[in-house]
């Protein structure tokens, strides 16, 4: 569920005046904790404009690789061909592993 700027302002308003912990308050109208707060330093750093909500990057993932890795990958494989992946020279065992799902380097 994704709030509007009014409704955290809402939140915040309520979770100030209300005569519960802010705690309780939240856990009434199902709000974490962790996102009262960060609504909370945003909203007392910039007001209710800091409240809109902005435009995320495209995550990214632990485990992917950068395009110069693979490539650099792939030429050593092909440089190296009668080595085992494990033995290629100035490439990780961490970024072997995670090229092990990759159809180029299992043949798949």
């Amino acid at each position: 569920m994704s709030l509007s700027a009014s409704e955290k302002v809402e939140v915040i308003r309520m979770a100030e005046d209300s005569a519960l912990s802010i705690r309780k308050t939240l856990a009434e109208l199902g709000i974490s904790c962790s996102s009262f707060y960060r609504w909370y330093r945003r909203y007392q750093a910039g007001g209710p404009d800091a409240l809109r909500s902005h435009s995320r990057s495209p995550r990214r993932f632990w485990n992917k690789l950068p395009e110069s890795v693979k490539e650099q990958c792939l030429e050593t494989a092909l440089q190296h061909p009668d080595k085992p992946p494990g033995n290629w020279p100035g490439i990780s065992q961490k970024n072997i592993t995670t090229l092990s799902q990759n159809p180029v380097f299992t043949g798949s």
